[in-house]
């Protein structure tokens, strides 16, 4: 027979199912362990909250991730090396497809004394010459970075960097300045193909602070692409086949010493000159044109 303690559990147990009377027997057994650990000072368990707790721990998650990434990025920035973008860089490009008068010849000395002068503290300077070989292979007779001449050279005596910069920067410029002089006795003269050329190469980006460019030549296209000559293997230029092929010239300053020679009379007209200075200027250019004869 059972104690008489739990002949009431087991009374509720018949009248209400087993299930039932066990479910409210645990948590009778839990109440009392709550008020037992309440007298031995320690505070009763927390009800669990599922829910709330992985939420708390996922957003803490989260955030702990964004954090190491910007901390990341910021690190993988200060880390990079600076960027160097040149200050400056003028590109000669001289027509040796035919002789030249003395006046013409005189401007090469004059180009000559232009780099000597204008040219800043690590400017570079390339000299290009405009021939057959333009629109097949191009590369600079010579490129170079002008030393410093002024204010943080490494002499610190600017006389003394001065004639550091005409020993050493200066020859190489002027001989293949004036080695034009000596025509190739080519009739080809790729002058779009090469501007576009010179301004695929990194070395003339428009990261440059500065960018000229002096073209010493009769301005007479021809080529593959077309030609002002009159051949009939070669399409005639035109405008717009020349704007198509022109490159993206934005700020560069371009100085045309436009060469007049009697036997293209024909070809070098008024009109001819203000095509070339309408395709610099829509090829986003600053131009200027000088004839010299």
């Amino acid at each position: 027979m059972l104690p008489k303690r739990h002949r009431q559990p087991f009374r509720r147990m018949q009248e209400e199912g087993a299930a039932g009377a066990l479910r409210r027997m645990l948590q009778g057994r839990l109440r009392e362990h709550a008020r037992e650990a309440v007298h031995r000072g320690m505070p009763p368990r927390a009800r669990y909250r599922p829910g709330r707790e992985g939420g708390t721990f996922l957003l803490s998650a989260v955030i702990v991730i964004i954090s190491l990434c910007i901390a990341g990025v910021a690190l993988w920035y200060f880390l990079q090396p600076p960027v160097e973008v040149a200050a400056y860089h003028r590109v000669l490009l001289l027509d040796r497809s035919d002789p030249l008068s003395r006046t013409q010849a005189e401007g090469l000395r004059s180009i000559v004394q232009q780099v000597e002068r204008e040219t800043p503290d690590d400017g570079r300077v390339s000299v290009y010459y405009l021939d057959s070989l333009s629109g097949v292979y191009l590369e600079p007779q010579v490129s170079a970075v002008a030393p410093k001449r002024h204010q943080g050279n490494l002499m610190h005596n600017e006389q003394l960097a001065e004639q550091c910069f005409r020993k050493e920067f200066m020859p190489g410029i002027a001989d293949a300045v004036m080695a034009v002089q000596n025509a190739s006795n080519t009739e080809e003269s790729p002058i779009v193909e090469t501007l576009a050329r010179i301004c695929r190469d990194p070395g003339f980006s428009p990261r440059m602070r500065a960018r000229s460019m002096v073209l010493h030549s009769d301005m007479l296209q021809n080529s593959g692409l077309c030609t002002e000559y009159g051949r009939t293997d070669a399409p005639r230029c035109t405008q717009a086949l020349l704007a198509a092929h022109m490159p993206d010239l934005s700020g560069v300053n371009v100085e045309i010493l436009y060469l007049r020679h009697k036997k293209y009379e024909k070809q070098q007209t008024p009109e001819h000159m203000q095509m070339w200075i309408s395709l610099f200027r829509n090829a986003g250019a600053y131009v200027r044109l000088e004839q010299i004869f």
